[in-house]
């Protein structure tokens, strides 16, 4: 398997979910594939840039949307 990249946020979204309703196989399953699997992408300071001007951005456009979304949104278009 070629390795997945994630955003931190992405993960956090993730361990919020696990961690609302546990199940540890589940858990365990999780941060292995994390480990074995995944590339975790960091939220850095371009990264931030972006995602705050495409928030402003959409914000004057009457769009709302959430920093998360919007942070995740950034990353790829960094890596891109």
């Amino acid at each position: 398997m070629t390795s997945l990249n994630l955003s931190v946020i992405t993960i956090e979204e993730i361990y919020y979910g696990l961690t609302a309703k546990p199940n540890p196989r589940i858990q365990n399953w999780f941060k292995n594939f994390l480990t074995t699997h995944c590339q975790i992408l960091p939220i850095t300071s371009e990264i931030a840039k972006c995602s705050g001007e495409l928030r402003g951005f959409l914000r004057t456009q009457g769009k709302r949307r959430s920093q998360a979304d919007l942070l995740i949104a950034a990353t790829v278009k960094y890596i891109l």
